[in-house]
């Protein structure tokens, strides 16, 4: 508890001249807790509602307490976390943010998201800084204060803490949307809802997924490998036909309809929808049809390449194709506006777009008691209206909603080891294990489907995983106790992981357990990584090839160019596979013209240019050119504005073949004078290499 205690000092100063907050202390007989967050107008309008919160999950054995004020900053909030993380007999295991509760905008951890690379100092902070409760949930985490304002508080990561995301806790806001009436109506209705759902005995048993244009490149084999992965997920699922449908924007015209109605089917335990978004809209289908959607996104593409490599550097355009070419689904909001797509292409995109929005959401009854947005923006509760609290609170039966605050990447592993909600594993503590910055739950973490697994479900719960009973989960003949185990293995920084990971890619059979083993590999670069990555390409299930592929770029080793080449010429069925292949070769070649843009421009006489090639490196991580990189971090006649980003960017070659190389440059200089700032993203590059 070391780290806990630290931060509590570290906080302690700003915080003790806040007001006490009102608080109902958690049940004594329970052996874990969950604190509550409520703002005072909240609690007043809505307290009844919350202690039955708290009795139903009392009567399941989770202590609950009940802190109510006038919050007037987010350490206050953390502090208490940490006393209550600091407790051995009733431990922590969640925090709920119910009303308005401080919101935190996080700067200079980029590398904490899946995609998002917005230039904060060209953006607006309010756009630029990540909102995320990582602030709150994630204890190894470091963030000094900055300022705050009517949108927020701006702190920005520290080299003193992680570089990665592990939260210690999990969490999830209940926010009704600001833009809806009746707020505290609709919370009373919805946690009248939650009760319910925690009172009755509910397998899940019953899926639906959703596919939307333009995503994954509307690549077919996806799309037909993916019941094959949930019915591993989901068995219970797969008794009968009716109790599993996968639609996509393919099914017709009319398919908006046909969604609206499967949205508000109250026997769906789980609903997944996969598109692009926004704050206050799904982008569903395309009502010109996939082949002019299609058609457009590739001319795009080329246009956004060609603007990449001929006008580098100025205020107006970089910002936008950093941002486009992050994600076609955050590009969508850009593209219309722009001047720099042809008029042909933006026309045919606003005609072909058919869109779910907040208003059209506002008549559902969404019906799913969980819905998974696996989409940009969707979650995004700092808004007036967002897309997830619209379903939570629209008086449906939907319980607890994921969605995300800012883009997020296409080849996101987005469902990792969701078949613990089969075993009965609260959503919560599955979300705890998904590494991203911007991904959230809206609504009740602590919701579980009941099951017979109780004892996998209790040991996968469990706030200290048990070595020894991981290790001989290994062997487990189910599927998802061995993907599990390979999970919390890695959590445990157990002995040669590597080595584990790779024989366990090797040798098992399951999609879900080789797709975990590849995932896992990506946190310890070398050889096995390499290895793995160069059977991977070749996997016959799309998502594993596809994850090497996206792997293969930003490691770089030239025995990885031979397959790539293969699935460049030769995989046309695997359309998302085949355009990462393409990065990842274009990436090795020092020949390539935009490459060759992009060292043009570290050698121009424009600090501005300087850095809109280097910002380019962090999407397109140029392993050749790391030996004439390097000396620049040195190089006294290159602004400090230049080196911090070049350092930054650099952290950004964490799987790379030269990743040692640019490690061992760092810890070899001295920093006897230098700008602390410099210094400090020197650091954070340091960790995330190490």
């Amino acid at each position: 508890m070391k780290k806990i205690v630290s931060a509590i000092a570290l906080f302690a100063v700003t915080v003790c001249a806040a007001a006490k907050p009102g608080h109902v202390p958690a049940q004594k007989s329970a052996e874990t807790s969950l604190a509550l967050f409520v703002d005072a107008a909240t609690w007043e309008h809505c307290s009844e509602a919350i202690s039955s919160y708290r009795d139903v999950l009392g009567s399941e054995g989770l202590g609950v307490h009940i802190y109510h004020a006038d919050w007037e900053s987010p350490e206050q909030i953390r502090e208490i976390i940490l006393e209550l993380a600091d407790n051995a007999r009733q431990p922590l295991e969640g925090a709920v943010f119910i009303g308005d509760i401080p919101i935190v905008r996080i700067g200079g951890a980029q590398h904490l998201t899946t995609a998002f690379k917005m230039n904060e100092d060209v953006y607006d902070r309010t756009e630029s800084w990540v909102v995320s409760d990582r602030f709150y949930d994630d204890f190894d985490l470091d963030f000094s204060f900055v300022d705050s304002d009517t949108s927020g508080f701006y702190y920005r990561l520290t080299e003193k803490g992680s570089q990665l995301v592990e939260p210690d806790i999990y969490s999830a806001r209940m926010l009704v949307p600001r833009s809806m009436d009746d707020r505290y109506g609709r919370l009373n209705r919805y946690l009248e809802e939650v009760v319910r759902a925690h009172s009755e005995e509910n397998p899940l048993d019953n899926v639906f997924f959703y596919a939307g244009s333009g995503y994954n490149s509307d690549c077919l084999t996806i799309w037909r490998q993916k019941p094959l992965a949930w019915r591993e997920y989901f068995p219970e699922a797969f008794r009968k036909s009716s109790t599993n449908k996968f639609l996509n924007y393919r099914y017709g015209r009319d398919i908006m309809s046909k969604l609206f109605q499967e949205m508000q089917h109250s026997g769906y335990d789980l609903m997944e929808l996969s598109e692009h978004g926004a704050a206050d809209t799904q982008y569903i289908t395309s009502a010109g049809g996939s082949d002019n959607l299609k058609e457009d996104l590739t001319r795009i593409r080329s246009v956004l390449r060609q603007y990449y490599s001929q006008y580098r550097g100025t205020e107006d355009e970089q910002p936008f194709l950093e941002e486009a070419e992050n994600d076609y689904g955050t590009g969508l909001r850009f593209f219309a506006d722009s001047l720099y797509v042809q008029d042909a292409v933006r026309d045919s995109l606003e005609d072909a777009l058919d869109n779910l929005r907040l208003d059209r959401i506002a008549e559902l009854h969404t019906g799913p008691r969980v819905l998974v947005l696996n989409a940009c923006y969707n979650g995004s509760f700092y808004e007036e209206g967002y897309v997830a609290g619209y379903h939570l609170f629209n008086g449906g039966k939907c319980v607890v909603v994921q969605g995300n605050t800012v883009n997020v990447l296409q080849d996101k592993y987005e469902d990792e080891l969701m078949g613990v909600l089969a075993a009965g594993v609260r959503i919560g503590a599955w979300q705890k294990g998904l590494p991203y910055l911007e991904s959230h739950l809206i609504g009740d973490p602590t919701f579980r489907f009941s099951s017979p697994d109780v004892e996998f479900a209790s040991r996968y719960e469990a706030l200290e995983p048990d070595l020894q009973y991981w290790l001989r989960e290994l062997d487990s003949p189910e599927s998802l106790h061995r993907a599990a185990a390979l999970k919390k293995l890695h959590e445990l920084r157990a002995d040669d992981m590597p080595g584990i990971l790779l024989r366990t890619f090797d040798r098992d059979a399951s999609w879900q357990v080789r797709l975990e083993a590849l995932h896992l590999l990506s946190f310890y670069p070398g050889p096995e990584c390499t290895l793995a990555v160069l059977k991977a390409l070749d996997d016959p299930y799309e998502r594993i090839s596809r994850m090497a592929a996206r792997m293969a770029m930003f490691i770089g080793d030239p025995v990885l160019r031979a397959p790539l080449q293969k699935i460049a010429d030769e995989a046309a069925d695997r359309q998302r596979v085949q355009f990462l292949a393409a990065d990842a070769l274009q990436i090795m070649d020092s020949r390539d013209p935009s490459n060759l843009s992009c060292l043009d421009g570290l050698k121009s006489e424009s600090d501005e240019t300087k850095i809109s090639s280097i910002r380019f490196m962090r999407n397109y991580n140029l392993h050749f050119a790391v030996p004439e990189l390097l000396p620049m971090l040195s190089d006294e006649s290159l602004s400090t504005k230049v080196k911090i980003c070049l350092a930054e960017a650099l952290g950004w070659f964490r799987l790379s073949v030269n990743r040692d190389m640019i490690s061992d440059y760092i810890s070899s200089m001295s920093v006897d004078g230098l700008d602390p700032d410099y210094v400090s993203e020197l650091r954070k590059t340091l960790k995330r290499l190490q």
